[in-house]
């Protein structure tokens, strides 16, 4: 597994920080954060199909 290096603001990296659990690493945090966005969008597209297609919630996906 190969590591890299995201440079942020220390405004953006303080924000996401106090999102995260005291013992987290900062790879099991985003990973987290993702996993939830793409239930977010799952759900959305689920409960709400009019607003949301599979196709944009696939590219939504994708951006990331």
């Amino acid at each position: 597994m190969s590591l890299t290096t995201i440079p942020l603001q220390q405004e953006t990296r303080d924000k996401l920080r106090r999102l995260a659990t005291k013992s987290e690493s900062w790879d099991a945090f985003l990973n987290r954060l993702y996993d939830q966005e793409v239930t977010r969008i799952h759900a959305q597209v689920f409960f709400n199909s009019d607003t949301l297609s599979l196709d944009d919630a696939l590219k939504e996906i994708d951006k990331w």
